[in-house]
């Protein structure tokens, strides 16, 4: 099970930046389509759907309407480039879980996307563990290990640990981290995420002689190997 990803072929040859930002976290199957012809999705085989194109059309419209009705319980996510509040009501109205349009980043996508992954049961988006030197993150058990052994972390350690790896060599900001160690409304304590990361250097860089967690004053934080 995977993220299905249905995008225009106009948008996609000119976003290669937005794509390899995107894709780069995720398991996905991508299917091209152009403005008079989209390819017809297997109904089920998918567990989050995300459509990407540069305007609404008749043709689009009716597909949207088609998968939502086919895809039962399955979250769609749609983006458009162009699109007036008319368009996204539209597509809001025949089931589409939500509707971006204009100028989105990639981290907003990724935000939703994984806002909608939480709401479903035993999903996978990463199936190789990650190893560096002797230290392994299982995200399929949720487990950190060195030479076997099993590292302790809580629960918030562990989403942190898992989104920062997910993102490995990329500086991920306070706000976005925020967004997914803390999502649905729970509110944080000021000093939560300095708290939690310090904890990760304490449990995994200290004991272990590891360099893997960096600071990026200003911004947030990132997980980092040569």
């Amino acid at each position: 099970m995977e993220l299905c990803v249905l995008a225009e072929k106009s948008f996609f040859n000119s976003s290669k930046v937005f794509q390899k930002k995107l894709f780069a976290s995720y398991s996905y199957s991508l299917f091209m389509f152009s403005s008079n012809n989209i390819t017809v999705v297997i109904p089920g085989k998918y567990q989050i759907y995300l459509i990407l194109a540069g305007k609404s059309s008749i043709l689009l419209k009716k597909y949207s309407q088609t998968l939502v009705q086919k895809s039962i319980n399955t979250p769609i996510l749609l983006y458009l480039q162009k699109a007036s509040s008319k368009d996204r009501a539209y597509y809001l109205s025949v089931g589409v879980k939500d509707c971006l349009s204009g100028k989105v980043c990639t981290a907003e996508l990724e935000c939703k996307i994984n806002l909608f992954a939480k709401e479903l049961p035993n999903i996978k988006w990463q199936k190789q563990p990650f190893f560096y030197q002797n230290f392994t993150f299982c995200f399929i058990m949720k487990k950190a290990l060195y030479k076997d052994k099993e590292i302790y972390l809580n629960n918030k350690e562990t989403q942190l640990l898992e989104y920062l790896l997910i993102k490995i060599n990329t500086t991920v900001p306070r706000e976005i981290l925020y967004q997914n160690v803390w999502p649905n409304g729970e509110t944080p304590c000021s000093n939560a995420l300095e708290t939690h990361f310090s904890s990760l250097r304490r449990k995994i860089e200290k004991p272990y002689g590891l360099k893997l967690f960096k600071t990026v004053w200003g911004i947030g934080y990132r997980a980092e190997i040569n």
